[in-house]
């Protein structure tokens, strides 16, 4: 999986969960404003 320039569209298109979760996880490593903790808060 390609996690260059994950975007919030990336995650929303995911095909399933599993998916989604990993790009989350991309875009909390590459963006310092999008932790786990802020990551937990969206469920």
């Amino acid at each position: 999986m390609n996690n260059k320039g994950v975007k919030l569209r990336d995650i929303y298109e995911a095909s399933n969960q599993k998916d989604a979760f990993y790009l989350m996880l991309n875009m909390a490593n590459n963006n310092a404003e999008l932790t786990i903790d802020n990551i937990l808060k969206l469920q």
